[in-house]
């Protein structure tokens, strides 16, 4: 510290911290059971999931640094199973599911202010609108306000500030519904609607900007950028 304060070496503190002290490693997953390093430009095998639910009617959300998969269906026949997977032990374990052992699917989740929400779905009468607060230091769901537009399908972001419920479907009807979650007072609002009709989006939010891929079977793919304020 005396050769930091006067200045007459360098000062080892603006060398990287030692790979050995580092907290954690930024990765992409894919399925559930690929694991993308940047840092050292490779694939990893995951172990595999608990259960053979399909990804495209399943959800995945990181949250604490774990991942969690819910929903989905198998043979035609939905799931109502809820996953996380621990990347220090590489490994699978079960965890309650919000929907009380209700089969559902196309559910979307995300972490939002250090807290999963599973938002809408579909159970075998239809989209729903319920969504489901999950805390990790507790295991233990908690019911919040539901959408204001029951749907399944649909796309959900979240930053720090703002969580987003975006198009879906309802029936056989694309909706381009875009609503914002108000966690203080714990309420839905609708925003500006999308362009086009979808389901099955995908988006990320970066810079106060809110990204949405929108894909279709009968139309062209477009990105398209909400400012959020």
């Amino acid at each position: 510290m005396k050769e930091v304060s006067h200045g007459t070496e360098e000062c080892f503190f603006n060398q990287p911290t030692r790979s050995s002290l580092r907290m954690h490693e930024d990765a992409l997953v894919a399925c559930g059971t690929l694991c993308y390093l940047p840092s050292g430009n490779q694939w990893y095998q995951l172990a595999d999931m608990l259960s053979s639910v399909p990804f495209r009617t399943s959800a995945m959300s990181a949250c604490h640094g774990k991942l969690y998969t819910t929903g989905g269906d198998v043979t035609n026949e939905m799931s109502a199973t809820m996953d996380r997977f621990d990347p220090s032990g590489n490994s699978w374990t079960p965890v309650q599911s919000y929907s009380d052992a209700v089969p559902h699917k196309h559910a979307a989740i995300v972490s939002f202010q250090g807290f999963l929400f599973a938002i809408g779905g579909k159970n075998e009468n239809g989209a729903i609108g319920n969504v489901h607060k999950y805390n990790p230091e507790t295991n233990l769901w908690q019911e919040v306000a539901p959408l204001n537009f029951a749907r399944c399908a649909r796309c959900a972001v979240a930053d720090k500030n703002s969580l987003f419920a975006i198009g879906g479907k309802s029936g056989s009807e694309f909706l381009n519904v875009v609503e914002r979650f108000d966690s203080e007072n714990n309420c839905w609002s609708q925003i500006a609607s999308t362009h086009e009709r979808k389901m099955l989006s995908c988006g990320a939010i970066s810079r106060d900007k809110v990204f949405i891929y929108l894909w279709g079977i009968y139309y062209l793919s477009h990105i398209y950028i909400f400012k959020s304020y």
